[in-house]
């Protein structure tokens, strides 16, 4: 615990995960805009979430993210704890409790909201971001 609070943030990376360029420092994607954002990750390259969990990274010192782990592995739809990868669904709906995203889709199943385009990939914007979060494009 005094590891983890003597950083500014931790960093998860999926096991199928690869870094394609190592000369680019981590520090760099909560730079500028994202400097004070408790979480920073991608969106998805599926239509079933709106973000992916694969690679993300976290404020150590932000009450806000604590609030938002515990709510997304104790407050998720029970469906979420018993299929494979359905992290980020849980992820995405304790956003969506927050206001943070509103998604048209949670865990491939449609909520009936009809937002601007989210994904880059279909004219969404390439960054997106809240006051918590920020979003970068899946490319």
């Amino acid at each position: 615990r005094h590891s983890l609070l003597a950083s500014d943030y931790i960093v998860w990376i999926d096991g199928d995960a690869m870094v394609l360029d190592h000369s680019i420092p981590l520090a760099r994607f909560v730079a500028d805009r994202f400097n004070q954002k408790s979480l920073v990750l991608s969106e998805d390259m599926s239509w079933s979430d709106w973000i992916n969990t694969g690679v993300l990274i976290a404020r150590t010192d932000s009450e806000w993210i604590r609030h938002l782990w515990a709510d997304a592995w104790f407050g998720a739809h029970e469906r979420f704890y018993h299929a494979p990868f359905w992290d980020q669904s849980g992820l995405c709906q304790a956003l969506a409790k927050r206001r943070e995203i509103m998604p048209d889709v949670l865990g491939a199943m449609a909520t009936g909201l009809r937002p601007s385009p989210w994904f880059s990939w279909m004219g969404g914007k390439h960054i997106k971001e809240t006051k918590q979060l920020g979003v970068w494009d899946s490319a």
